[in-house]
């Protein structure tokens, strides 16, 4: 007699991509930060100003993408994964599948985009709802 395995959750899956996303994002930061020589960081006017502006363009960006991966981990374990931040309706499962780390929705993330470009937002009115009787 087999004893019977248990079906693989499917959270298992996604904790083991975002972990291994993590890992290299890790990996990725180390190597921006050993680019960087601590004494000369200040002095952009050199020859290799251009090279640090990018490497610490790039560590930045690095980071922001390690905090987003981490916080989907805290979402996975809160059982919040795969919730809108912001509307707290469904991210679809496309989204999360292309994106793992993803915290809004495509309509949240949308109107975050814009807020973030400076472009104003556009205000979306309810064309059914009745006026009120004021």
């Amino acid at each position: 007699m087999h004893k019977s395995q248990s079906p693989l959750n499917p959270n298992d899956a996604i904790r083991e991509r975002l972990i291994s996303q993590q890992r290299e994002l890790l990996l990725e930061q180390k190597e921006h930060r050993e680019s960087l020589q601590p004494e000369e960081m200040l002095d952009f006017d050199d020859a290799r100003g251009p090279e640090r502006r990018l490497a610490i363009s790039r560590l930045d960006q690095t980071s922001a993408e390690l905090r987003d991966v981490s916080a989907a981990l805290l979402r996975l374990r809160a059982g919040t994964y795969g919730v809108c931040d912001e509307c707290e309706g469904s991210i679809p499962p496309k989204r999360l599948k292309a994106w793992p780390h993803a915290r809004y929705c495509l309509d949240c993330q949308a109107a975050a985009d814009r807020s973030a470009s400076g472009e104003p937002i556009q205000v979306v009115y309810d064309l059914f709802a009745r006026p009120s009787s004021a």
